[in-house]
């Protein structure tokens, strides 16, 4: 009797995570309300965490295992985990974040009721190497908002998304030319094919961040402006694509100690792709 194919794919890669933070991420994917998924886990050759996992592959079948022969990266792994998915939708989630137990609830019942809807994300909570909250990431919630905000943002929250599998068969998972942006690159790219985006409002992914004020690093900025160069221009009037790609062509040029003392003022912020609000009560 063949096995009926989970729902949603939700793929991770990780590499060498630290102990709890990889406890926390699977265990709060493990015990989602939301039960019908498969957890395809991608590692580089010798993790830390592989011999770990196996006590959840004993007890848990939905937990898949793949090893790759080599060290890949951080994108050609999440296109092995891709490859390996047979859910009618992909979730995303990071290694060293971890999700609200409602959140495949919440945007499966959104996707089922919403056949328009593509690529759907949620909103961001920050949390510390402790897990205390430091701040929180509102996000627009409709198409032509998250469209408009990606000329100078990031629209979406890559650890928050859950999109159509179709889509991805279509037009392509992750470009492995890029380092870095990988994400932006591919909702750019999404965004040309027309494909349609939205946001819940609501905050249903922990967002780790060790340094809050840290800025990104040289190749961040190298390939988010690949990105950009490759794809504002069929998105955007002239005027507006010319102003987001030089804007991002000078970030990009910036020395380390610039980018680091523009960390946390509006420039960064919105360069970042976010809108931070401070903590009030969740």
């Amino acid at each position: 009797m063949m096995t009926k194919p989970r729902l949603i794919s939700v793929v991770m890669t990780t590499y060498n995570e630290d102990r709890d933070n990889f406890i926390l991420c699977v265990d709060r994917v493990l015990n989602q309300t939301f039960k019908d998924f498969e957890f395809i886990i991608v590692f580089e050759p010798s993790d830390v965490n592989l011999d770990f996992i196996k006590s959840y592959t004993a007890k848990d079948k939905r937990v898949q295992i793949i090893v790759n022969k080599e060290k890949l990266g951080f994108v050609k792994s999440l296109n092995i985990g891709l490859a390996s998915a047979i859910g009618k939708y992909m979730a995303r989630i990071d290694s060293d974040d971890y999700c609200e137990l409602s959140r495949f609830e919440k945007q499966i019942t959104y996707l089922e009721s919403h056949d328009d809807i593509d690529v759907l994300g949620t909103n961001l909570i920050l949390v510390d190497k402790d897990n205390k909250i430091i701040s929180k990431r509102k996000y627009k919630t409709t198409h032509n908002d998250i469209r408009k905000s990606f000329l100078f943002t990031t629209g979406v929250a890559h650890p928050s998304i859950m999109l159509r599998m179709e889509i991805l068969k279509k037009f392509g998972g992750y470009n492995e030319e890029f380092k870095c942006s990988e994400d932006l690159e591919l909702w750019l790219r999404l965004i040309r094919k027309k494909c349609v985006f939205a946001n819940i409002d609501e905050f249903l992914v922990n967002y780790r961040v060790l340094d809050i004020e840290e800025a990104r690093n040289e190749q961040h900025w190298k390939f988010n402006f690949k990105a950009r160069y490759k794809h504002v221009p069929y998105l955007w009037n002239p005027i507006l694509a010319g102003i987001s790609i030089t804007a991002f062509k000078v970030f990009s040029m910036l020395s380390v100690e610039m980018r680091s003392s523009l960390a946390g003022s509006k420039l960064l912020s919105g360069l970042k792709g976010k809108k931070e609000i401070k903590e009030t009560n969740i």
